[in-house]
Parts: C-alpha cells; sequence; structure tokens
C-alpha cells in the first residue's frame, strides 16, 4: 500500500464517522456546532486535495519553477477545489443558511472561480486585487455582512466596512 493513500483512508473514515447522525447531533446538543462544522470542512478538504492532485497532474495544471520561486519541482495547482468544496459542503450538509449566507456562497464561487482560472491561465495581479475588492464589497453591501466593533457610534461604518474589506 503506497504511504499517501493511508492518509485518505483515514479520513474517509473520519468524514464517514462525521457524517453519522447520531455524532453530528452530540457535536450539536453539546453546542459545538461551529467545531463541527469547521472539523467538518477540514476533513473533507483533506480528504478531497489528493483528488485534485491527481487531476492537476493529468490536465498538467501545474507551477513549474522560475527564478522567482523556492519549489524545484513543478507543483500541482487546483488544490482551491478541495478547499471551496469542503466549505460548501459543510455549510450546505449542515444546513447552515444564515442571513447574508447567499453573498457569503456568492462571493465565495466568484473569488474560486477567479482561482480556477488563475490555476488554468494566470491572471494579473492587479486584475485579481480589483475583482477580489469588488466581490468583498458586493458581499459587504449585498449580504450585510460586516464588523461590528464600533457599533452605535455615527462613525462606525467608516471604520467597520474598511476593516470588513481588508478581513475579506
Amino acid at each position: 500500500m503506497k504511504p499517501r493513500i493511508i492518509p485518505q483512508i483515514i479520513s474517509g473514515a473520519v468524514l464517514g464517522f462525521l457524517l453519522i447522525p447520531s455524532v453530528k447531533s452530540l457535536y450539536f446538543s453539546a453546542g459545538l456546532r461551529w467545531v463541527y462544522v469547521l472539523i467538518f470542512a477540514f476533513v473533507s478538504a483533506y480528504f478531497i486535495t489528493p483528488f485534485c492532485r491527481r487531476l492537476a497532474l493529468t490536465l498538467g495544471v501545474l507551477d513549474k519553477p522560475d527564478w522567482r520561486k523556492i519549489h524545484g519541482n513543478p507543483t500541482p495547482l487546483l488544490g482551491g477545489i478541495a478547499v471551496y468544496l469542503g466549505f460548501s459542503a459543510s455549510l450546505i450538509f449542515n444546513g447552515i443558511f444564515l442571513p447574508g449566507m447567499d453573498a457569503i456562497l456568492l462571493g465565495a464561487t466568484l473569488i474560486f472561480t477567479m482561482g480556477l482560472l488563475d490555476d488554468i491561465r494566470p491572471l494579473h495581479a492587479l486584475l485579481k486585487f480589483i475583482v477580489q475588492i469588488l466581490i468583498s464589497l458586493f458581499v459587504i453591501l449585498w449580504g450585510g455582512i460586516h464588523f461590528t466593533f464600533f457599533f452605535g457610534t455615527p462613525w462606525a461604518p467608516l471604520v467597520n466596512i474598511p476593516l470588513t474589506l481588508l478581513w475579506l
């Protein structure tokens, strides 16, 4: 058995264990819903990553070494697929549909799409930066997602929205 397959078997078993309804309800009833969601997202992404690696190798979507990079061998890209699927699955399978979640999911999908395009055919850094700012503003304004550090003060939006933009 290949050494790389053992962690995938273990993560698949843990994922299967997390999908058992009684395990999920145990976390939820103990007030650990968000811990469960975090573990579910992590294990899902960890389990999916080797598949994304193989896909990147098959399609030749690799980060090739050059004078600006520290790695000496081509590195498979497309790891964002695993992160996106793990994140999305954790929200959908656990029924997390809070206010503003549609904006967050749409924003995450747009960022994921841009990252996928960048993996396949590199995009200019300024273009990626501008698109990320626009998507973040969309999440803030349409989804109503923003920090509330200075809640109740007249200048709160002047501080909270830029902080949220920086965070996103």
